[in-house]
């Protein structure tokens, strides 16, 4: 019960015990004022705190450590029964004890003169069926609070596991991703050496520079889309030192779109336009033209990659890149994220993708 023993739990402890000591003593009041019973009315309101205090002290000291120490819920009934037979016994005689000396305490020094509680074998008698529900009720509320506070705890355990498995495959998707690149960009390297030695060169050198802000932000599953532009147009730089003006890129954004302020997941466009600079060449002129656009509709995010190549075929696999940005897209926002390819209307592919629209 470390959830209730801090001092705000004993507290509410402390409030509803003197809010049904009251709601007692309204009874008893009137109860006696009905019978034309003349009373004074501090009487049945010492009688009823004392109960209830007396009550609450032996609920912490001994209904609450031998419940969670020997569970009805959890343990055989040979062993909780005699247990909490001789706590029953023990806590009645101990309650009915502490309301004897409590008021004949009090009452002298309230001037309500000696208290009188007949005689006591006969009142530890009375009262037993009395404490012989309050044992129950207490006892069966401990467990009660208890094992909703265990499945509290194990909802939180299960979901720090789930946020800990949901992190595990995004990182592992993205160490995917960043291999996939490197050998593609190597190859792409390889293959300019015996044509172009120099351009090979600029090629490695902008590759370096780009891994080098990759890894800078390599733990983080999000980031601003000013940062994911800036490692996009390092990635497109490099590739232009083999294409050279024969690759064009036109980023768009939308007016109420701020880059610095959006977030959009870690190289999510880079896979997206290395596959229209691979496949996207126009058929006619061989040349490359990517258009990236960003923009708010619905209360979200949509960022659009089209290039104008030879498009989709209809047997077409999907390839490493799209296939893992779209299992990012799921472990990160679920069902409020989206990917569509298509074939533009007039030649090419679009890439589609909607996110909600998170700010840093």
């Amino acid at each position: 019960m470390r959830n209730v023993l801090t001092r705000a739990g004993l507290l509410k402890l402390f409030l509803l015990y003197t809010a049904l000591g009251l709601l007692q003593f309204w009874y008893r009041y009137f109860d006696y004022l009905a019978r034309v019973q003349p009373v004074k009315w501090q009487w049945p309101l010492i009688e009823q705190l004392t109960g209830n205090y007396a009550s609450l002290i032996l609920l912490i000291v001994l209904i609450m450590p031998l419940t969670l120490r020997v569970r009805p819920d959890r343990q055989s009934w040979r062993r909780w029964v005699p247990m909490h037979t001789a706590s029953l016994l023990l806590y009645s005689a101990a309650h009915t004890t502490m309301m004897w000396g409590s008021r004949a305490a009090i009452f002298p020094l309230l001037g309500l003169g000696p208290y009188d509680y007949g005689v006591m074998p006969i009142r530890y008698a009375m009262e037993f069926p009395t404490d012989l529900i309050s044992y129950i009720v207490s006892a069966g509320g401990v467990v009660l609070i208890w094992r909703m506070y265990e499945a509290s705890v194990r909802e939180v355990q299960v979901a720090q596991l789930r946020a800990e498995l949901t992190q595990a495959q995004l990182e592992s998707l993205t160490l995917q991703l960043q291999p996939h690149f490197l050998f593609n960009a190597l190859n792409a390297v390889a293959a300019m050496i015996y044509e172009d030695a120099r351009k090979a060169d600029i090629m490695l050198a902008r590759l370096a520079d780009y891994l080098r802000r990759t890894l800078k932000t390599s733990s983080a599953q999000q980031v601003p889309l000013a940062q994911e532009l800036e490692l996009l147009d390092l990635y497109v730089w490099m590739m232009k030192a083999r294409f050279e003006d024969d690759l064009q890129l036109h980023i768009t954004l939308g007016d109420d779109v701020q880059p610095h302020e959006a977030l959009v997941p870690q190289l999510i466009l880079q896979p997206i336009v290395e596959n229209a600079i691979r496949h996207g060449f126009d058929p006619a002129s061989a040349a490359v033209r990517v258009e990236v656009s960003v923009a708010r509709a619905n209360g979200g995010l949509t960022l659009s990659v089209r290039d104008h190549g030879r498009g989709l075929s209809a047997d077409a696999a999907p390839r490493v890149g799209l296939a893992n940005t779209r299992s990012r897209l799921e472990h990160l926002h679920g069902a409020a994220a989206r990917l569509d390819i298509t074939n533009a209307p007039d030649g090419g592919t679009a890439v589609t993708i909607q996110l909600p629209y998170h700010t840093v």
